[in-house]
């Protein structure tokens, strides 16, 4: 049971730390809470997470074919770990650009305009099959043990967009420049150590 508490505090912190990072979603949430108040900043977040559980669901429906081949499965794990520390090399390179926090969605629907840019971004699909197969063994079948641990990434998602969100109704002052750039450079720092944790996951299956 320990050990199962500690996957699943991994999985929510993962979870807030792939959230955390300044990029489309948060900073149109960020508009939106400063203009419309808390419900319609949320909503945004509550949309991509829809998003994202599709995309769970695809992928672990794709995976059910692949536990007979666990060479397949180390190499979307692998996958999985480098796609972690891609995203968070590049959110710390575009933590040096300038913020611009005008919004150009045309979208008015929260809900639909959040589901949107999680299934236009094709990361999210391969990121879900990587975080699968890294955690998978060959042998393993599908239960509620193994999806639970990948629901609680997107509890921490929400969780920071209900934070996000609430902090962005209440006004510019608790969101300058300083601190959103320092949160996004702090969670692409943790990023790529949650890619680093996977990818050694798989080459201890491999070589151990």
């Amino acid at each position: 049971m320990p050990l199962l508490n500690l996957s699943l505090l991994s999985k929510f912190i993962l979870g807030i730390t792939l959230a955390a990072p300044l990029g489309p979603v948060s900073i149109e949430m960020i508009q939106r809470g400063l203009s419309r108040g808390f419900l319609s900043s949320f909503s945004i977040r509550l949309g991509g997470v829809i998003g994202n559980t599709l995309c769970l669901i695809l992928s672990l429906m794709g995976l059910t074919s692949l536990l007979q081949f666990p060479w397949a499965l180390n190499i979307l794990g692998l996958m999985g770990g480098l796609v972690l520390c891609h995203m968070g090399i590049q959110s710390w390179r575009k933590s040096f650009r300038p913020i611009q926090r005008e919004s150009s969605q045309s979208l008015d629907n929260g809900i639909l305009l959040g589901f949107y840019l999680s299934l236009a971004n094709p990361v999210a699909l391969v990121f879900w099959l990587g975080i699968f197969a890294a955690d998978l063994e060959s042998e393993a079948s599908f239960s509620l043990d193994t999806l639970l641990p990948e629901l609680m990434i997107l509890v921490g998602v929400l969780c920071w967009g209900a934070g996000l969100a609430s902090i962005a109704s209440l006004g510019r002052q608790w969101l300058s420049p300083r601190r959103l750039i320092l949160v996004t450079r702090l969670s692409s720092a943790l990023l790529v150590c949650f890619g680093l944790k996977y990818m050694w996951a798989v080459l201890e299956k491999i070589f151990f």
